[in-house]
């Protein structure tokens, strides 16, 4: 799966890189680490990276609520 996601970060599809991050590997710690590599607010596909994650958290089958709420605290700049 962390290889797929590593493609799909090269493609720059973010949203579904997270999603194997959170889902698949369920591991929130890779999750916004590829947040912090990817995020570029110049650059239009990598500026949303953190509300993609955050988005990913939300609509996760048992609604990471808490890691959501998280991410805001700790990167409310970035999104």
């Amino acid at each position: 799966f962390e290889e797929r996601a590593i493609l799909l970060s090269k493609m720059e599809q973010h949203e579904s890189a997270l999603r194997i991050y959170i889902r698949d590997l369920k591991n929130s710690e890779m999750a916004e680490k590829y947040c912090e590599k990817n995020y570029n607010p110049d650059k239009e596909g990598s500026r949303d990276v953190y509300l993609n994650l955050f988005e990913v958290y939300l609509q996760s089958n048992n609604q990471k609520i808490d890691m959501a709420l998280n991410l805001i605290n700790k990167h409310y700049k970035h999104m």
